[in-house]
């Protein structure tokens, strides 16, 4: 019997977006049979993104993506993992090299570089996997930053079937965060937050997110007015403190004079000055050799965990022994960064991307196989045609592909 799950992912990969961990969570049911991907995305993360697309690949379901709108550098290569996949007649699938923030020194920007070459083979094999014509000049196109429309996609193979749906769209994104080169006007007035209509259906629903970020927008550009229009009618008086400053009381504790006695001579005060003196030096050069050793224990159980967690994945065969120091550099290198630092793990607990081309699942005699596109488009077209003669007038080509898709592993 099939078990399906409808997997949601309309905005950015990793930071204030969607995480690897949340994907991994809803698909954790290992007995799910079919995952429905809908994707809308400018990108995100190199490392969520990565971490995304093996879980998927390994998951033992079979995986239908569908393209209800933007798919942009990083989830393009998501959109890699499915066995299928559907874009709509507007949407648009963006392919490009790695990018990556960073600063440090040379040695940081040298282990990055590293780091990037071996992330842009994998990308690399990711798309080539879907290519229909293995001469097609893959890295020229990543490196030109190339936008596909459904037809161009559907020719190189990044795409099994055009539908005619035409979705609402509610996500938007501000393409001016992101380093991207030649974004087309297209893409800008379709999906960009300058063409997201001001008065959405009220049937459809935002996110919490997006409610979120408009709330805060409301209330500054109540109080931005209210300031404005109140400022020039309002007669200060100099003496009358604000009503929004906090008061506060400040305790003073008495000082007690100390009776220095008159026999005590200068001298002496002198000499225990100097004894002083010299009991605060060798307390500082103590705490400053006790702070010493503490940084380097403190780096050295860094490290070690580091190491733990990388030798953990070379036992399991995600990770090569000879990769094992980059790792662990890197890893220690985020330290100060949390976030950093999961992100980082995420994309090396997920590492099967060097697994053969055409790999789909972790288990592959429980996987179900996947029907090839071919009869699926036909079955699509038949189910779409007689729902047609039916008198059925809202049936979308879409909704056969996602039917005929689910008949298949009955």
């Amino acid at each position: 019997m099939a078990k399906v799950v409808d997997l949601i992912i309309h905005s950015q990969i990793g930071g204030p977006g969607i995480s690897s961990e949340s994907i991994k969570k809803q698909i954790s049911d290992k007995t799910i049979t079919t995952i429905m991907l809908d994707l809308n995305s400018p990108g995100g993360s190199v490392f969520e993104g990565v971490a995304i697309f093996n879980a998927l690949k390994e998951h033992p379901a079979v995986v239908h993506a569908k393209v209800t709108g933007v798919c942009a550098s990083i989830s393009s290569m998501i959109l890699m993992a499915a066995d299928t996949i559907e874009m709509t007649a507007n949407a648009m699938l963006m392919i490009h090299l790695p990018t990556i923030q960073t600063q440090g020194n040379a040695e940081v920007l040298r282990r990055e570089a590293t780091l990037l070459d071996r992330m842009e083979g994998n990308i690399i094999a990711a798309y080539r996997s879907k290519l229909k014509n293995p001469d097609v000049n893959l890295e020229e196109m990543l490196s030109k930053e190339t936008w596909l429309g459904p037809e161009e996609a559907k020719a190189l193979g990044f795409c099994d079937f055009i539908t005619d749906t035409t979705p609402v769209l509610v996500d938007f994104f501000d393409f001016s965060q992101f380093r991207y080169t030649c974004v087309p006007e297209m893409v800008l007035n379709t999906y960009d937050v300058s063409a997201k209509p001001k008065d959405l259906p009220p049937e459809i629903k935002q996110s919490e997110f997006d409610k979120f970020i408009n709330k805060l927008k409301d209330i500054f550009q109540l109080k931005k007015e209210s300031t404005m229009s109140d400022l020039d009618n309002v007669d200060v008086d100099p003496k009358v403190p604000c009503a929004v400053e906090e008061t506060v009381t400040i305790e003073k504790e008495v000082e007690k004079e100390v009776e220095v006695p008159a026999a005590v001579e200068g001298e002496e005060l002198l000499k225990k000055l100097e004894l002083l003196t010299q009991e605060n030096a060798e307390l500082k050069a103590a705490l400053a050799e006790f702070e010493a050793k503490a940084v380097e224990t403190e780096e050295e159980m860094i490290e070690t965990e580091a190491k733990a967690f990388v030798d953990g994945l070379v036992a399991k065969g995600q990770v090569k022994p000879s990769d094992v120091p980059i790792h662990v550099e890197s890893l220690v290198s985020r330290h100060g960064n949390p976030a950093k630092v999961l992100a980082y793990q995420n994309m090396l607990t997920g590492l099967h991307v060097a697994i053969e081309t055409g790999t789909h699942f972790a288990d592959k005699e429980k996987a179900p196989v996947a029907v090839n596109s071919d009869v699926i488009e036909k079955s699509a077209h038949e189910l779409y045609t007689n729902y047609k003669a039916a008198g059925n007038k809202t049936v979308t080509l879409g909704d056969c592909i996602k039917e005929a898709h689910l008949n298949s592993l009955k």
